[in-house]
């Protein structure tokens, strides 16, 4: 171990990183377990609205998500499009990579995406409805959020 200024640490390899925190500091290094198999998106990842299952679970990407324009997608005629005008696509990966299941986004301005404890993705939309699908892409059901939400629409939603 060193023992100049640094304290303890100082011997420790460069790829180490140090994060204090109040008066404890810690020691920890990021090593890249794999490369994620879904290879080259059309837009770096937080230009799309996504939502992670826990423990591991399936991932999922909608493109444009509730900032539109940031990956280049807009709502147009109640569905979101990307810029060439075709739908933007809902896709659904396993937590390496792999695609599960990809279909169009048809439905308007997604807000929110979360997942249940049953791996079942929700959507909420920006028109006070919601979404139910299998990570397939099967439509499992739909329901409002109640007449208010559904007259006003949404800004923001927590799944």
């Amino acid at each position: 171990m060193g023992t100049d200024d640094d304290g303890p640490f100082s011997s420790q390899p460069a790829e180490w990183v140090r994060l204090r925190h109040g008066s404890e500091e810690h020691v920890f290094s990021h090593h890249c377990a794999y490369e994620m198999r879904w290879g080259r998106l059309e837009a770096p990842l937080p230009a799309f609205l996504s939502a992670a299952a826990p423990d591991g679970g399936p991932l999922a990407l909608l493109a444009g998500g509730h900032d539109v324009g940031q990956s280049g997608s807009r709502v147009e005629g109640g569905r979101q499009v990307d810029v060439a005008g075709a739908p933007s696509q809902l896709r659904v990966f396993t937590a390496s990579g792999s695609l599960l299941g990809a279909w169009a986004w048809e439905h308007g301005q997604c807000i929110r995406l979360g997942w249940t404890p049953a791996h079942e993705l929700l959507c909420v939309l920006e028109s006070g409805r919601v979404i139910l699908w299998s990570m397939q892409g099967e439509r499992l059901a739909e329901f409002g959020l109640g007449g208010a939400c559904e007259e006003e629409g949404i800004l923001m939603a927590e799944v």
